[in-house]
């Protein structure tokens, strides 16, 4: 079904199934940066074909595959540099149109699966400080493991983020593991 689409289309599908979660329609159409009007029509041929689904018509609604099976097939297609540089292309769509406020789990995995790992440690970290300053001490805390696991930090840098991590551990209730941290 995928193939015999538009063009646009094919590459809006190819898009979600990288992805891997919803995103705007304006975060999607600037990582694709076709014209406005073949956009919008890509997206309502893949609706049309039950290959997306959207949470509406504005730019500021979700689109995804509609189907996992569909992103899975989409991928088992896409050679491993067509996936970084999709993926690339999504993060630094994100980043353009939503800045600091883009989702972070989905920034980092944009972010570390086009081989990004500094900036995707980079984003971690001040997620997870923004998280624990909110009280989301496991979210803090998984953010402060993947910064750890993705990045290159210096001796006092390292130090100071499993520091934050133990605490962050420690305030979500979880003093084995923040001792063990």
């Amino acid at each position: 079904r995928i193939q015999v689409l538009p063009l646009t289309s094919e590459s809006l599908v190819r898009c979600l199934a990288v992805a891997g979660a919803p995103l705007t329609q304006k975060v999607v159409r600037t990582a694709l940066n076709p014209e406005r009007k073949a956009f919008f029509d890509a997206v309502q041929n893949s609706r049309i074909a039950y290959i997306a689904k959207t949470s509406g018509t504005k730019e500021s609604d979700t689109i995804q595959c509609y189907h996992d099976h569909i992103r899975r097939a989409v991928l088992a297609h896409l050679s491993p540099a067509r996936r970084s540089d999709m993926h690339g292309r999504i993060a630094t769509a994100l980043d353009q149109v939503e800045g600091e406020k883009a989702d972070a789990y989905t920034m980092v995995r944009q972010l570390s699966a086009s081989d990004q790992n500094l900036r995707a440690a980079d984003r971690a970290l001040k997620a997870g400080k923004i998280a624990v300053a909110g009280m989301a001490f496991d979210q803090g805390a998984e953010l402060f493991q993947i910064a750890l696991k993705l990045g290159e930090f210096s001796g006092e840098k390292k130090q100071e983020i499993v520091l934050n991590l133990a605490e962050a551990l420690c305030f979500a209730g979880r003093a084995l593991e923040s001792a063990e941290a």
